[in-house]
């Protein structure tokens, strides 16, 4: 015998992940068909528990980082469910399932953020934009008589600035078009449904089509902060959003054209200044 093969059995490596989800899956399944009898109503929550500790233990025995984040979302969650169900009862509401889901969503960031670099050599500071994004979406679905819309719209504006964030943090284009996409289509939707029981239909459509056109603009200024020249391609399908959204809304409501000829020219100044600036940084840098 060898020394390799001697060193090969005293390190003993992790079992294949096909085994070890394997195996995770058959347990937690086990202690969902148990929660009807022995503990209800919280037994398949604990099972999120096991699963999302399971899970972390084979990663960290591994070296695998993205189990290891799976695994902390999943222990999260089970988390944040048992102590909704200990905290108070459960009405069947979608818009509290949202705020659970976002409490757990704030918890594994923290989790994933102070942890990860004890254990693996990546960054992780990426995680601890998910605590704020879920802390304040659970806060508006569980303490606020938010409806439904609502949630959408926050979720909308966080996770744009969550992924224009990660974008100029990273440097990378690829985070800043979702962002800028999100920030304009989440507010325009929101528009389009709250402005629709006040205001003509053509209207509220040229309203939500400007904001789709604020997305794409806002790839093109925000790519100036990691770029020597700016991302001009955006502005095609901003430009077309935003001449057709204007056609709409004096359309639907001819009276109020120069109000928004007026607040649509103080926007394209303030665009311009702020691309400036951004330019100005730019040079600096």
């Amino acid at each position: 015998m060898n020394d390799s093969d001697l060193i090969e059995k005293k390190i003993r490596l992790p079992p294949p992940w096909q085994i070890a989800i394997g195996s995770i899956l058959v347990i937690a399944g086990l202690l969902i068909l148990a929660d009807p009898y022995l503990w209800p109503g919280h037994l398949r929550w604990l099972a999120l528990i096991v699963s999302g500790l399971l899970l972390i233990g084979w990663s960290l025995w591994a070296r695998r980082i993205i189990f290891w984040i799976v695994g902390s979302f999943l222990f999260s969650l089970g988390i944040a469910w048992e102590g909704y169900l200990f905290l108070a009862p459960l009405p069947f509401e979608f818009i509290i399932w949202i705020g659970v889901i976002a409490v757990g969503v704030a918890i594994s960031g923290l989790i994933i953020g102070l942890l990860t670099p004890c254990f693996f050599t990546r960054s992780s500071g990426w995680a601890f934009l998910l605590a704020p994004l879920g802390a304040v979406t659970a806060y508006v679905a569980l303490f606020t008589p938010a409806r439904l819309s609502d949630i959408a719209f926050l979720f909308s504006v966080l996770g744009g600035l969550f992924f224009i964030t990660l974008g100029v943090r990273y440097r990378s284009v690829g985070w800043l078009i979702p962002g800028g996409l999100l920030l304009g289509i989440g507010p325009g939707i929101y528009a389009l449904i709250s402005r629709l029981p006040i205001e003509p239909l053509l209207t509220a459509i040229g309203l939500s089509l400007l904001w789709f056109a604020f997305g794409w603009i806002l790839i093109s200024l925000t790519s100036r902060m990691i770029r020597q020249s700016a991302l001009w391609w955006p502005l095609i399908p901003g430009g077309v959003l935003g001449i057709a959204g204007i056609s709409l809304y004096i359309a639907g409501n001819p009276s109020a054209t120069p109000t928004l000829l007026s607040n649509t020219g103080s926007i394209a100044i303030i665009v311009f200044g702020l691309y400036l600036l951004l330019m100005r940084r730019g040079v600096q840098r």
